[in-house]
């Protein structure tokens, strides 16, 4: 593989390419080094090479706290909207932490190097296999082709009812049911992540009958709460859901 980076200008730029072209004849691939970075001359590198780069290597500013910079996220998605375009794969470089490289999964990154998979070595290094378990429990929800007809979940989501946890008794949701005829699932809450699912049929399954609301009417209603659900980000495609 070649890296071509922008650390030199070109001055002889039909050299240039006629290099780039041998070399691709002889079956090297061709990666961009910094690319995102702003540097003006990279689309005419890009331009250069015969038929498209192989490999993009996304500069490590960009990536660099990625998960707290909305602006770098909007920058990198249009990123691998033009890799994709020119069948190239995008390298994110410098991924030092766990946020980031979730971050970078969730945008549609799927190649990365850096601190947090490996030290720089003259040989490949070999991953501890809790490490491969790690990265694969992490990125495994956003790793689905893209195409048309695979939406992610968030496409098809119902933006329910939340209550907080330890907010209100069998009784209060009693009321609120009898009050609100129109909504039927409830999701109990701790901070920002769902813990608990409530549905009016289950609900009044467990409080009915000749002892059911004398037993619940005071209790917490997470003790008549689904907790067993299945909890995936929004951004999980269907296919993967499946």
């Amino acid at each position: 593989m070649i890296e071509i980076t922008e650390r030199e200008s070109i001055n002889d730029r039909q050299q240039f390419e006629t290099l780039l072209r041998h070399y691709e004849r002889q079956g090297f691939e061709i990666a961009l080094d910094d690319f995102g970075s702003g540097h003006s001359s990279l689309v005419r590198l890009v331009r250069l090479v015969s038929s498209s780069p192989h490999f993009l290597k996304l500069d490590k500013e960009l990536v660099r706290d990625i998960h707290g910079h909305s602006y770098k996220q909007r920058l990198v998605r249009s990123l691998i909207g033009f890799a994709s375009s020119v069948d190239a794969k995008l390298i994110a470089e410098g991924v030092e932490t766990r946020e980031e490289l979730e971050t970078l999964s969730h945008l549609g990154v799927r190649y990365a190097q850096g601190y947090l998979l490996a030290r720089p070595s003259a040989e490949p290094p070999q991953l501890e296999e809790r490490t491969l378990v790690s990265i694969k429990g992490l990125t495994s929800a956003f790793d689905c082709r893209r195409s048309e007809l695979d939406e992610t979940v968030g496409h098809m989501v119902i933006r329910g009812t939340t209550i907080s946890l330890w907010s209100m008794r069998c009784a209060d949701l009693d009321f609120f049911y009898r009050h609100h005829p129109d909504v039927d699932e409830i999701v109990l809450v701790e901070g920002a992540r769902p813990v608990a699912l409530l549905t009016r049929q289950h609900f009044y399954d467990k409080t009915s009958g000749p002892v059911g609301y004398s037993l619940f009417s005071r209790k917490p209603v997470e003790e008549v709460a689904k907790s067993n659900l299945l909890l995936v980000d929004e951004a999980t495609h269907i296919t993967t859901l499946a």
